[in-house]
């Protein structure tokens, strides 16, 4: 076999091989998604013993009415209505810390909110022309409280400067949600003028802390120690700060915009409305390394054809095993990031894997080589692959965008450099010299 055909051949191989390197980065993939789902179990243990993520609603009015202002009451199944409060204020300190479960780290907090708004007595009233007589003593004022185990001490409600509980109470149609209730009766001057409510409530949680705005007008503000805080759901907050001490966070949201109404005998879909703060990034190191994996048969494919290139452009040999050393390395850049992001950032993590992986690989190129400059040229290219890599999974909604330019401006620069190769003289048909 003459020198062109063994190049060809040789390029046969190199194909091959990237392809059965793709087993061991598809096993890669399936470990990420273990270890993965093996921090959502520890996730809810910790769930278990302390509560979990939780969704807190603006306080609302569940009323039972007699219709057409009949003296007797219907079941409170049939004849039940809503009314929220014409507007809302929340204010509250979050204060986190980390359990630790074997490796794994999850983030809770404990908050204190200071709940404060107003029923207007016309609204009461217009919700009793349209809908009936309301029977005060079965109707509450209530919070929706995802998880109650996370309540701490007691809830309390102020109204005309009296103090009483909220207590857990599993009311009407809403049987699936939890809440804290009072009855309206016990509430100073209610069904006489507007209720003015002050509420007092400390609450533990994990990761995630979101509210569901139900009032007219609404006002949300959240202060933390927590540094890398997520925001989640479709309202955006109107202000927030973040920095080395924490964050601050605001949302000021007009209950019209949410078609959220005064009064209704239907709870409202809140799936739509629910917004708050997630102490995650919501794209954590698990989902980065996936995101990493994705780009194997790229980076394999890029590496063994910058090696080939050299090896055509400056007449040297390469073995085809250590073209397969080479494939390892690769590969192991995975696994060495997934095991050093369960124990620091993730940003450091990629750092120290991608390091390693392009000084063994640049190092070994330079002795197989015989070539300092061929190393240190595979290793400014790697540089190059994986800090590209590093900007394309740090992006979420122009990951897409960025990607595709860039592989279009390396599909460039390749295109270019095959320029200098007489691929002609490598047909396996040739004759030889």
């Amino acid at each position: 076999m003459n020198k062109n055909n063994k190049q060809l051949f040789k390029a046969t191989i190199i194909v091959i091989l990237i392809a059965l390197l793709l087993i061991p980065t598809w096993f890669i993939t399936e470990l990420v998604q273990e270890r993965k789902i093996r921090k959502q179990e520890i996730t809810k243990e910790v769930n278990s013993s302390w509560a979990g993520a939780q969704i807190i609603s603006t306080p609302y009015l569940q009323v039972q009415f007699a219709k057409d202002n009949s003296t007797g009451f219907a079941t409170v199944n049939n004849n039940t209505g809503y009314i929220f409060p014409s507007k809302n204020v929340i204010t509250g300190n979050l204060y986190p810390k980390n359990l630790y479960r074997s490796i794994y780290k999850i983030p809770v907090y404990e908050t204190i909110l200071k709940i404060e708004g107003s029923f207007l007595q016309t609204d009461i009233e217009q919700f009793k022309l349209k809908n009936g007589t309301i029977n005060l003593v079965n109707s509450y004022l209530a919070v929706n409280i995802s998880d109650t185990r996370g309540i701490v001490d007691s809830a309390t409600i102020t109204t005309d400067g009296k103090s009483q509980s909220l207590e857990v109470t599993p009311i009407t149609l809403l049987s699936d949600v939890k809440c804290i209730a009072i009855p309206i009766s016990l509430l100073e001057n209610a069904g006489t003028k507007d209720i003015h409510y002050t509420i007092a409530l400390s609450l533990k949680g994990t990761e995630k802390l979101s509210f569901i705005p139900l009032a007219g007008n609404n006002s949300i503000t959240i202060q933390s120690s927590w540094k890398d805080p997520s925001f989640e759901g479709k309202i955006a907050a109107n202000t927030k700060e973040i920095n080395d001490k924490g964050f601050t966070a605001n949302w000021k949201i007009n209950g019209n915009s949410l078609s959220v109404p005064r009064f209704s005998t239907q709870w409202v879909d809140t799936s739509e409305i629910i917004t708050g703060v997630n102490l995650i990034n919501t794209i954590d190191s698990y989902a980065k390394t996936l995101r990493c994996t994705k780009y194997a048969l790229l980076f394999i494919a890029l590496t063994f054809a910058l090696f080939y290139f050299i090896e055509l452009l400056r007449n040297t040999q390469i073995h085809p095993v250590q073209y397969i050393l080479v494939g390892i390395a690769l590969v192991l850049f995975y696994t060495l990031l997934l095991s050093i992001s369960e124990f620091i950032h993730f940003d450091i993590s990629y750092c120290i894997a991608a390091g390693a992986t392009i000084l063994l690989i640049s190092l070994y190129a330079k002795s197989v080589m015989h070539s300092f400059k061929n190393g240190l040229f595979i290793a400014m290219v790697l540089l190059g692959l994986y800090s590209f890599m590093y900007v394309i999974i740090q992006l979420e909604e122009t990951a897409l965008l960025v990607g595709t330019i860039g592989l279009f401006i390396l599909l460039a620069i390749i295109m270019q450099v095959s320029r200098k190769i007489n691929w002609n003289a490598l047909r396996l048909n040739n004759p030889n010299p």
